[in-house]
């Protein structure tokens, strides 16, 4: 199954050495510079600006919509340019540099950052001492412009590398339920195979050999064992179907499932990685058949895929695994986070739609709904 991820479906424009900025941040970026670059035409013909502040604009303008393509060169020229822009508009410069601190921490490493900074203010400096159309103190003002923008652009940067390793998370939980389905129908087909089929064959030799017996006692002999591998060929579909037939408390290394504790203690740590508050509160301590095991690991796997794609940089996540009145209960509650969407029919892998049917069958519930401000989904399997 093909996963399309937001990083998928918003391509990038990637600058040499520089972080990739949006299709459509740089599609606005581009846009707004061409309006710039119109304008600014527009005011030399009228006379409004003259043509050395005229093209101190447009050179500004032409690195900023540089910075969509080669952040790099476009940071390099508007040093190499420092020279003649604080002769034709000093104070403009550098506080254009001083703005453009923020483009450069976002598309650049860190040693550039720290690089174009120093630069920068060195020049702010400067200028402030050399060139009249700075005035006292336009150092100290362009510095704290500068740094204003770096935690702006620093902001970005983090925001947009949380959203592609979340976006990398997803695709790859998306491919371990894709294997663990895959797993699960080779298992099925197996049994199918080795069981079954066992079954269905023996009916059939008898089947054959039935017109051929001329004595009524073999005839009855023949058909009662019919009947009983029938019977017995119905008793493993079905027990199939409500995914029956492991040994209570199978080990992993017994039936190659991992224990629903150990599943959530995974999922727990995978969640504070991506810095999301979780809470696990593992009350319940009766050992577990492998089947509800399993369709416990099964459930746990999809809530965090979920939280994951509807619920993007939720602040906090609660997991209990607890039990009451004979039932063994499962809950994964979420805080409101951006672009969420709860809904079910849009869940990836085995769904919750799928899983509510997978529950039912174990006589079980499944339910989700809005709680606390935030979204819960909670599963209720009998112990058996």
């Amino acid at each position: 199954m093909k996963v399309s991820s937001r990083a998928d479906t918003d391509r990038v424009a990637v600058g040499t050495f520089g972080r990739p900025f949006s299709s459509r941040a740089s599609n606005v970026l581009r846009f707004l510079c061409i309006v710039a670059l119109v304008t600014s035409g527009a005011f030399l013909t009228l006379g409004i600006v003259t043509p050395q502040q005229a093209l101190m604009e447009m050179v500004l303008i032409l690195a900023l919509s540089l910075f969509t393509w080669r952040p790099l060169v476009a940071s390099i020229a508007l040093v190499a340019f420092a020279p003649v822009g604080l002769i034709l508009d000093g104070g403009v410069y550098i506080l254009f540099l001083a703005l453009a601190v923020g483009l450069v921490t976002y598309s650049l490493d860190l040693w550039l950052i720290v690089t174009f900074g120093l630069l920068t203010t060195g020049l702010a400096i400067t200028g402030e001492h050399l060139v009249y159309q700075i005035p006292q103190g336009g150092a100290a003002v362009a510095t704290l412009a500068g740094a204003a923008a770096f935690l702006i652009g620093w902001s970005l940067r983090s925001s947009h590398s949380r959203e592609v390793k979340l976006s990398t998370d997803l695709t790859r939980a998306t491919a371990d339920l894709d294997k663990a389905l895959s797993e699960e129908r080779t298992r099925i087909a197996d049994e199918l195979h080795n069981i079954v089929a066992h079954d269905i064959t023996l009916v059939l030799m008898h089947v054959r050999t039935l017109p051929l017996l001329q004595d009524d006692q073999h005839r009855r002999e023949t058909l009662a064992t019919i009947e009983d591998a029938s019977k017995q060929a119905l008793s493993d579909i079905h027990r199939m179907l409500r995914i029956e037939g492991l040994e209570q408390g199978a080990s992993q290394n017994e039936s190659g499932i991992t224990p629903i504790s150990v599943t959530l203690r995974q999922i727990q740590e995978h969640f504070l990685s991506l810095g999301i508050q979780t809470e696990l509160d593992l009350s319940s301590t009766t050992a577990l058949s492998s089947t509800i095991n399993t369709t416990l690991v099964h459930v746990a796997r999809e809530c965090a895929t979920n939280i994951l794609k509807h619920a993007k940089l939720t602040p906090e996540v609660r997991i209990v695994l607890t039990e009451s009145a004979g039932l063994v209960i499962l809950r994964f509650w979420n805080a409101a986070g951006i672009e969420e969407k709860h809904d079910t029919s849009r869940s990836s892998g085995y769904g919750l739609n799928r899983m509510a049917e997978r529950v039912g069958l174990l006589e079980g519930h499944l339910r989700s709904s809005s709680n606390e401000g935030g979204w819960l989904i909670e599963a209720k399997l009998p112990f058996r």
